[in-house]
């Protein structure tokens, strides 16, 4: 049985969706463990591996050229699921750093990286059991670190969270200090975030003001209307 066929089962056993049971992710976790296809699964390992990384393992361990603009679909596709299994986590090293960080890489939980590398023993059923019987407490502790960096903010009575960054920093000043000093009545249209693009918008003003933000690729990171 080859390498990327024994990662699909490992990832249909982490429970992970049938569109990341495939080769893609395979490799992916194959890429991020630092295994080529003759290792033993016990030799797995959970370094620090950024996209780019993963994309010149793959084609020098398994012999499959991802194009450099494939980055964000990995990132989309594959390593966002992964995060969300409690598979992996971001920035470990630095959970501060920006989200369109260039330094930003990933790494096998180590909880995981136990279950995985039994893979193939007695001790792989119930290490699997455990690891599942777990796995909310584990996905609350990693979501709780990268929380603590989160830039707080408030828009009318409502809280919102920018992912770290200077840039996001910088948004924050404008909304706590520049409007309230030089455009003290305006209202907030829309707040844009390196993470999440709509971090906040009002449908109903854009409406009103007959803007479309919706489909616009390229916008402004703060929309205000006096």
């Amino acid at each position: 049985m080859s390498k990327i066929h024994e990662a699909k089962e490992i990832l249909k056993t982490f429970g992970l969706p049938p569109r990341q049971q495939n080769d893609r992710s395979a490799r992916v976790l194959l890429a991020m463990l630092d295994l080529k296809e003759g290792d033993s699964w016990k030799k797995a390992t959970n370094k620090l591996i950024g996209i780019h990384e993963m994309i010149t393992n793959i084609a020098e361990e398994y012999g499959y050229q991802y194009a450099e603009n494939s980055r964000e679909s990995i990132r989309r596709q594959t390593i966002h699921q992964f995060v969300q299994a409690g598979l992996v986590v971001r920035n470990a090293d630095d959970p501060s750093r920006p989200t369109n960080s260039g330094r930003t890489v990933y790494s096998i939980t180590p909880e995981a990286l136990e279950v995985i590398k039994t893979y193939h023993t007695h001790k792989w059923n119930a290490a699997v059991t455990k690891f599942m019987s777990e796995l909310n407490s584990l996905i609350k502790k990693y979501e709780n670190i990268q929380k603590k960096h989160l830039i707080s903010i408030k828009i009318g009575n409502k809280d919102f969270a920018f992912s770290p960054g200077k840039h996001n920093k910088l948004q924050k000043d404008i909304l706590d200090q520049f409007a309230p000093r030089f455009a003290g009545k305006s209202i907030v249209v829309y707040v844009g975030d390196t993470a999440y693009k709509q971090l906040y918008l009002d449908n109903e003003l854009c409406e009103n003001l007959r803007i479309d933000i919706v489909h616009h690729d390229k916008l402004p990171d703060v929309v205000l209307s006096l």
